[in-house]
């Protein structure tokens, strides 16, 4: 994922193998769309990835995406085990991910009504295991995406949609609690964006973010969370999901 001959020498990030999602933001406006699956057999739950990797937009050509709108993969811990991953491979992963958002709950401040008890179904249960995400700048180019996932979804029964999802980006340019939306991406040296050298960008607090080496028994890997909240504050009722992602399957933030 990243060459990491000095401490000290520059980033270089292998950004044909980086999920756009990752490091770029969304399209302003955007629309979008997340699809949570479960897959029941791992061979037609690799299947549906190898269907899905064309459509995946990587963070070398973020603004030539296939179909001009941008798609994005991620897996939970048991989304991973039911693809057939390895014992060793899965104990290699950090206990927060491993354990899943509804078992932190208590760490994570989501008790009371905010409570995994209140979750919409199947949102932080082990029946989520791929979540697809889709956006593009209009709907007439996300539902063409949209009708390419399902067509890789055909003729693999083993994989079943459990949940969905659809976005939209306000036209006052905040999210529902009132911030401005679509500003929070961390810039990560090597990423190629402008200021990812490891300088200050802006004030000294956005100092680009060093990739960090991955363990050598996985490839590297981001972690995030697909997190839906009601209400009109940071303490509204919220139901999460914990989702990660591969060299090949990128972050699903949704607010």
């Amino acid at each position: 994922m990243a060459d990491r001959t000095s401490p000290s020498a520059p980033q270089m990030l292998e950004l044909d193998d980086i999920q756009a999602a990752l490091l770029r933001k969304r399209p302003v406006p955007c629309v979008g769309s997340y699809l949570l699956l479960r897959i029941d057999g791992p061979s037609d739950g690799r299947q549906l990835l190898a269907r899905l990797l064309p459509h995946v937009a990587s963070a070398a050509r973020w603004w030539d995406p296939p179909g001009g709108a941008w798609l994005s993969v991620a897996l939970s811990h048991s989304g991973l085990r039911a693809l057939g991953v390895g014992q060793e491979s899965l104990d290699s992963f950090p206990t927060a991910f491993r354990e899943g958002m509804a078992a932190r709950a208590d760490r994570l401040g989501d008790t009371g009504e905010s409570g995994p008890e209140h979750w919409d179904t199947p949102l932080g249960s082990p029946d989520v295991h791929l979540v697809v995400a889709s956006f593009a700048a209009d709907r007439d180019a996300l539902e063409s995406l949209l009708e390419a996932v399902r067509e890789a979804l055909r003729g693999l029964p083993a994989v079943q949609l459990v949940h969905r999802l659809d976005v939209a980006q306000l036209p006052t340019g905040r999210t529902h609690l009132g911030f401005v939306d679509n500003i929070s991406k961390p810039n990560v040296e090597g990423s190629g964006r402008p200021g990812a050298t490891g300088r200050a960008l802006m004030t000294p607090r956005t100092t680009a973010i060093r990739p960090a080496p991955a363990p050598r028994s996985r490839p590297a890997s981001s972690f995030s969370a697909v997190r839906t909240s009601s209400g009109t504050s940071p303490r509204s009722r919220c139901r999460t999901r914990c989702a990660a992602t591969a060299p090949t399957s990128p972050s699903a933030n949704c607010t």
